[in-house]
């Protein structure tokens, strides 16, 4: 690994390299060069967000690191106890919820409709990142699988690249339990950053 900032040369599949003075460590698939060609072009960015630690983490580096003027970013979020009522499960169950406008999901009361808790961490990195810069920014909620519903989202929504926190888990754990980041990693059809939190094993 090395410091510095990534170049589209660093971005290939399965790749990891440190990001800047905060040494912050990516792993990174897929094929950026594509994303570098589209830079000029408004850009749909995925931040898969599940409450964690290190998914707020990735928002805020998503936010502050990559996103630019123009740019929309969707916060991707799945329920997976389906707490919706069966008329909402009908429409939303399988495509997720339409995509919710920040101005809407910040209410507590619009994003409960979504069986969402609201999240004061999400609201604060958004609010300020649009006082930054000009981007859109989106929640599209979806129910059941995060492994597979993420993969559906960023297919159908389309991304040009996705962001993902790692929650920690050693490799022996991620045997047992599995993980919706690895599973990402290898079945989106865009390029996937993993960001971990500073300081995190690499292992």
């Amino acid at each position: 690994m090395r410091a510095g900032s990534l170049t589209p040369g660093d971005r290939s599949r399965g790749s990891e390299a440190e990001w800047g003075p905060w040494g912050v460590t990516l792993s990174i698939s897929g094929d950026w060069g594509r994303v570098s060609e589209e830079a000029m072009a408004a850009r749909n960015l995925g931040v898969c967000v599940d409450h964690s630690p290190g998914s707020f983490y990735a928002l805020n580096w998503t936010m502050e690191n990559f996103a630019k003027d123009g740019d929309n970013v969707y916060i991707i979020v799945v329920n997976k106890k389906n707490a919706l009522d069966e008329t909402k499960l009908s429409l939303w169950g399988e495509s997720g919820s339409p995509p919710i406008p920040f101005d809407e999901f910040k209410d507590p009361n619009v994003i409960k409709n979504y069986g969402v808790s609201p999240s004061t961490e999400i609201n604060g990195i958004v609010s300020d990142s649009i006082k930054k810069k000009k981007v859109k920014v989106f929640m599209k909620v979806y129910f059941g699988d995060a492994r597979e519903k993420i993969t559906k989202a960023l297919a159908e929504i389309p991304v040009h690249a996705a962001f993902m926190g790692s929650r920690g888990l050693s490799r022996l754990e991620k045997v047992l339990m599995g993980s919706v980041t690895n599973h990402v990693v290898n079945h989106a059809g865009c390029p996937v950053t993993v960001i971990k939190l500073p300081g995190e094993s690499h292992h």
